[in-house]
């Protein structure tokens, strides 16, 4: 098992990637006169390396997806259709067969293309094709992941604004509905308790809820309600410790 390097001389992103794709660049250093590093740096381009799964995609292959705008001609707005790449596992290709496994005779390209050329040398026009495709594959890649991400922020930032807008809506409706009835209920139930006539209690019971509906709607409605949700809270913790202490 190849232990996980950990260099500040290390190329942009290596540090990023995990040990099982490490593991493949020390693999491709071993076939030259070269490091895992300037394999990397050689290999991989530049936009990609700042993305494990761009650089895995790029190595290994795979589907890629991301939304195109198509632009409806003759009415107004837009649609958009999520559309699938298909990126090629990848070779590293020598440009002289027979040549050395360096930056100088390596070149990215799609296996299947550079294991039907066989041992023979690439050609001007296999190269520039390499090239091309790379260039595309690269660009598509770095679009999808972009893409992905965006949208995930997207989604996050909606969700983050519908439950700031719901937490609000809620506080309101509280401070607005519940806090009058409960403090109609709690003053009621105070001030009834001290009687035992039961015309007493109606009575004053009723005087008392109307004062405590008052009062709850008025500046002070909130912070009482918040000293007594936390009173609350703190009971309610004390009865569990103490069953706890009696089971």
């Amino acid at each position: 098992m190849i232990s996980p390097t950990f260099s500040s001389t290390a190329p942009t992103g290596w540090n990023l990637l995990p040990l099982e794709v490490k593991e493949k660049f020390y693999s491709i250093a071993a076939k030259g006169d070269w490091t895992a590093y300037e394999a990397y740096d050689h290999l991989v381009p530049d936009t990609l390396k700042d993305n494990p799964e761009e650089v895995v995609t790029w190595m290994d292959g795979g589907t890629v997806s991301f939304e195109v705008d198509d632009y409806n001609r003759g009415r107004a707005g837009t649609t958009s259709e999520q559309v699938e790449v298909e990126i090629p596992d990848r070779d590293v290709s020598r440009i002289e067969a027979g040549g050395d496994y360096s930056p100088e005779n390596t070149i990215m390209e799609d296996m299947s293309v550079n294991r039907s050329r066989g041992g023979v040398d690439m050609t001007a026009s296999e190269f520039e094709a390499a090239e091309a495709a790379n260039a595309t594959d690269t660009t598509l890649i770095e679009n999808a992941f972009e893409s992905a991400s965006e949208s995930t922020a997207d989604v996050l930032t909606s969700a983050a604004a519908d439950t700031g807008s719901f937490a609000g809506d809620l506080g309101e409706a509280v401070l607005d509905g519940i806090l009058p009835v409960v403090g109609a209920v709690k003053a009621a139930q105070f001030v009834s308790n001290k009687f035992d006539d039961e015309t007493d209690k109606l009575g004053f019971g009723a005087l008392a809820a109307g004062g405590g509906a008052l009062l709850m709607c008025s500046p002070m409605g909130a912070p009482i309600a918040l000293g007594w949700g936390v009173f609350s809270i703190f009971k309610l913790v004390g009865n569990v410790i103490n069953r706890m202490e009696h089971a």
